[in-house]
């Protein structure tokens, strides 16, 4: 159980083999909550000010992302 929807949880699994777990955990965190509208409409761009941003999403979204890689790795 992975914790999350379905479609979620396969784009995870499925991602991790063609990217990698860290890469598919930060992308399918980023779809699992909508992020602050100053992160903008692009999902690129949306993923860059996640991993260098400083606010209470971005503390979220690290969280989560080392939560679905642990259990993609694990």
């Amino acid at each position: 159980r992975l914790g999350l929807h379905p479609r979620l949880a396969r784009a995870l699994l499925d991602g991790a083999a063609e990217l990698g777990a860290r890469r598919a955990a930060e992308v399918v965190a980023l779809l699992s909550e909508e992020p602050p509208r100053e992160y903008g409409d692009d999902l690129a761009a949306a993923l860059r000010a996640a991993r260098r941003g400083q606010d209470g999403y971005a503390g979220r979204w690290k969280q989560e992302v080392r939560r679905l890689s642990a259990q993609v790795d694990g």
